[in-house]
């Protein structure tokens, strides 16, 4: 449910676009978050312990929504992009 919240409160970072966000969490022990909106995606795998696997993809043009996003993501955690 944090997950969640955090991707409804990163949803301005992308405009006034509307953001689907949909939770599937039958995957394990984990969970799987889906983002969608006209321009880009977003997909958050978490394992359930430590591992967490975020893949963005945003049309061009973007790249500063994209990198305030990553630093919002890591802020307070050891997370580093690789």
């Amino acid at each position: 449910d944090k997950a969640i919240a955090f991707l409804h409160e990163s949803s301005p970072v992308w405009g006034s676009q509307k953001t689907k966000i949909q939770q599937y969490d039958d995957v394990g022990d984990g969970l799987v978050l889906v983002a969608t909106w006209l321009e880009g995606t977003i997909i958050v795998l978490w394992d359930g312990r430590e591992h967490v696997d975020v893949n963005m993809f945003a049309y061009d043009g973007l790249e500063s929504q994209v990198e305030h996003f990553q630093k919002r993501f890591q802020m307070g955690t050891s997370l580093s992009t690789v």
